[in-house]
């Protein structure tokens, strides 16, 4: 019989697919993101892992692509192409609205969550490949947007 279960520690999508995959007891014969919940799950210990987050793609290039991390303390978000410009720190303990951006007063944190976010992006593909697409894919991939309700 399943019992149900709350976690209160921060998880992220990424790890359901290695999740399932120890469950199950299966193998993965490649290397995938993520790591497996499952200690979590068993009341292990488990550190966390920040959480990748970008703003999605818009198709009007006026405005600048978002990207950041997330944790259970922080949530850090600034420009893609433009790093030092808008920046976004917001304690989450005491602000989980997030109404109160604490980046200029709290350089130290944004330093240390700024390389989390450029180690994490390091293996990843480069946004600037998705410019060199062209008008024709581009338009087949607006249009399959447009389909499934996005545009």
């Amino acid at each position: 019989k399943t019992k149900s279960k709350q976690i209160s520690q921060q998880v992220r999508h990424v790890d359901i697919f290695p999740t399932l995959f120890k469950i199950l007891n299966l193998k993965i014969n490649h290397k995938v993101d993520g790591t497996s919940l499952l200690p979590l799950i068993n009341d292990e210990n488990f550190d966390e892992f920040p959480a990748y987050i970008e703003s999605p793609p818009t198709i009007e290039k006026s405005q600048p692509k978002m990207i950041g991390i997330r944790t259970s303390k922080y949530k850090y978000i600034r420009s893609l192409s433009e790093p030092p410009t808008n920046i976004e720190l917001y304690d989450l303990k005491n602000d989980p609205r997030e109404e109160f951006n604490i980046a200029n007063s709290s350089s130290e944190i944004v330093s240390k969550y700024d390389k989390i976010l450029l180690d994490l992006r390091k293996d990843s593909i480069l946004d600037t490949d998705f410019d060199k697409i062209s008008q024709k894919q581009h338009d087949e991939i607006e249009n399959e947007l447009r389909k499934m309700g996005y545009l």
